[in-house]
């Protein structure tokens, strides 16, 4: 339901649907389950296009975590989730770097 909502132009009814299916699974599966993974990475490409960098590559390091331990996995999945957590490990460190900037430098 978050693919959908978030396909339809709902970004907050689908990060709804994802924490909930997230919470859901993380009562209901082992921590290294590959639907944990799925729902953190879907959660952390939500996040990213939120500008919640931060956000985002804690749960795509999260997701790359479990798709790893999982050597039965696709390994074309494994270097999208690399490629997306350098990507937001980036931003976070840019946005974090701006805001030190605008911290240090106040407009008068």
């Amino acid at each position: 339901l978050g693919l959908v909502q978030e396909a339809l132009g709902f970004p907050d009814q689908a990060l709804d649907f994802f924490l909930k299916a997230l919470k859901i699974r993380e009562r209901a599966l082992p921590s290294e389950h590959l639907q944990m993974a799925e729902s953190c990475y879907c959660l952390s490409l939500l996040y990213e296009k939120q500008g919640q960098y931060d956000l985002a590559f804690e749960l795509a390091q999260r997701a790359l975590k479990i798709r790893e331990k999982k050597a039965i996995d696709n390994n074309q999945m494994i270097q999208q989730i690399k490629a997306a957590t350098e990507r937001m490990k980036r931003l976070s460190t840019s946005s974090n770097d701006d805001c030190d900037s605008i911290a240090n430098n106040p407009r008068s």
